[in-house]
Protein backbone atom coordinates (compact mmCIF):
# COMPACT_ATOMS: atom_id res chain seq x y z
CA UNK A 1 0.00 0.00 0.00
CA UNK A 2 1.60 3.66 -1.05
CA UNK A 3 1.37 5.50 2.13
CA UNK A 4 0.47 8.93 0.84
CA UNK A 5 -2.67 10.34 0.44
CA UNK A 6 -3.38 13.94 1.32
CA UNK A 7 -7.24 13.98 1.16
CA UNK A 8 -7.43 10.76 3.13
CA UNK A 9 -5.65 11.79 6.05
CA UNK A 10 -7.83 15.13 5.97
CA UNK A 11 -10.93 13.93 5.48
CA UNK A 12 -11.24 9.88 6.47
CA UNK A 13 -9.97 9.75 9.33
CA UNK A 14 -13.03 10.48 11.60
CA UNK A 15 -14.21 6.68 10.68
CA UNK A 16 -11.24 4.93 12.40
CA UNK A 17 -8.61 7.72 13.64
CA UNK A 18 -5.56 6.36 11.78
CA UNK A 19 -3.98 8.09 9.12
CA UNK A 20 -3.23 6.29 5.43
CA UNK A 21 0.65 5.44 6.70
CA UNK A 22 -1.07 4.39 10.24
CA UNK A 23 -3.21 1.75 8.33
CA UNK A 24 -0.17 0.24 6.47
CA UNK A 25 1.37 -1.09 9.20
CA UNK A 26 -0.37 -4.56 10.02
CA UNK A 27 -3.61 -6.27 9.18
CA UNK A 28 -4.43 -5.66 13.32
CA UNK A 29 -4.79 -1.82 13.18
CA UNK A 30 -7.63 -2.55 11.35
CA UNK A 31 -9.94 -4.89 13.49
CA UNK A 32 -11.80 -7.07 11.32
CA UNK A 33 -11.44 -5.42 8.30
CA UNK A 34 -7.85 -4.56 9.12
CA UNK A 35 -6.06 -7.73 7.39
CA UNK A 36 -8.00 -7.32 4.21
CA UNK A 37 -7.11 -4.11 3.46
CA UNK A 38 -3.41 -4.83 4.54
CA UNK A 39 -3.25 -8.34 1.87
CA UNK A 40 -6.26 -6.50 -0.41
CA UNK A 41 -8.37 -8.82 -2.75
CA UNK A 42 -9.23 -9.50 -6.47
CA UNK A 43 -12.67 -8.16 -5.96
CA UNK A 44 -14.13 -6.18 -9.16
CA UNK A 45 -14.71 -2.86 -7.49
CA UNK A 46 -14.41 -0.15 -10.20
CA UNK A 47 -12.13 1.26 -7.87
CA UNK A 48 -9.47 -1.92 -8.04
CA UNK A 49 -7.25 0.57 -10.16
CA UNK A 50 -3.52 0.85 -9.64
CA UNK A 51 -2.58 3.57 -7.27
CA UNK A 52 -6.19 5.06 -7.00
CA UNK A 53 -6.73 8.16 -4.47
CA UNK A 54 -9.14 8.72 -2.29
CA UNK A 55 -10.04 11.99 -3.70
CA UNK A 56 -11.82 10.44 -6.48
CA UNK A 57 -14.28 8.82 -4.33
CA UNK A 58 -18.24 9.60 -4.01
CA UNK A 59 -19.99 7.93 -0.57
CA UNK A 60 -19.45 8.16 2.78
CA UNK A 61 -16.54 8.48 4.60
CA UNK A 62 -16.66 4.73 5.84
CA UNK A 63 -17.08 3.47 2.43
CA UNK A 64 -14.44 5.98 0.81
CA UNK A 65 -12.09 4.52 3.43
CA UNK A 66 -12.54 1.57 2.44
CA UNK A 67 -12.30 1.62 -0.81
CA UNK A 68 -8.59 3.35 -0.86
CA UNK A 69 -7.78 0.92 1.88
CA UNK A 70 -8.56 -1.54 -0.46
CA UNK A 71 -6.31 -0.21 -3.36
CA UNK A 72 -2.67 -1.17 -4.93
CA UNK A 73 0.15 0.74 -5.39
CA UNK A 74 3.63 1.81 -4.58
CA UNK A 75 3.53 5.61 -5.67
CA UNK A 76 5.74 4.87 -9.06
CA UNK A 77 4.54 7.65 -11.62
CA UNK A 78 2.18 5.10 -13.99
CA UNK A 79 1.85 1.56 -12.07
CA UNK A 80 3.05 -0.22 -9.15
CA UNK A 81 5.87 -2.59 -8.13
CA UNK A 82 3.86 -5.82 -6.83
CA UNK A 83 5.64 -8.67 -4.96
CA UNK A 84 4.28 -12.32 -6.12
CA UNK A 85 3.70 -15.20 -3.59
CA UNK A 86 7.33 -16.78 -5.71
CA UNK A 87 8.65 -13.99 -4.92
CA UNK A 88 9.31 -12.57 -7.97
CA UNK A 89 8.48 -9.11 -8.59
CA UNK A 90 7.11 -6.94 -11.83
CA UNK A 91 5.82 -3.40 -12.23
CA UNK A 92 2.35 -3.48 -13.25
CA UNK A 93 1.02 -0.33 -15.27
CA UNK A 94 -2.00 1.54 -14.09
CA UNK A 95 -3.94 0.67 -17.68
CA UNK A 96 -3.52 -3.71 -16.83
CA UNK A 97 -6.74 -4.86 -17.85
CA UNK A 98 -9.16 -5.00 -14.49
CA UNK A 99 -10.21 -8.41 -14.82
CA UNK A 100 -5.89 -9.67 -15.06
CA UNK A 101 -5.88 -7.00 -11.56
CA UNK A 102 -8.71 -9.19 -10.20
CA UNK A 103 -7.40 -12.66 -11.47
CA UNK A 104 -3.58 -12.46 -9.90
CA UNK A 105 -4.84 -11.02 -6.85
CA UNK A 106 -6.97 -14.17 -5.48
CA UNK A 107 -5.94 -17.54 -5.07
CA UNK A 108 -7.66 -21.01 -6.20
CA UNK A 109 -9.54 -19.66 -8.39
CA UNK A 110 -8.10 -20.95 -11.32
CA UNK A 111 -7.69 -17.84 -13.50
CA UNK A 112 -6.40 -17.54 -16.36
CA UNK A 113 -3.17 -14.59 -16.71
CA UNK A 114 -2.34 -13.49 -20.28
CA UNK A 115 0.98 -13.20 -21.28
CA UNK A 116 1.68 -9.57 -21.26
CA UNK A 117 0.22 -7.57 -18.09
Amino acid sequence: MYHDDPYFDANLTSTSGLTIEQWGMWGWTGGKKGTGHVLKSGGTDPTRVINYQSSGCVGSPACCQDQRLRTWGSGHPGGSVFVFADASTTFLSESVNPATLAAISTRNRADTIPDTY
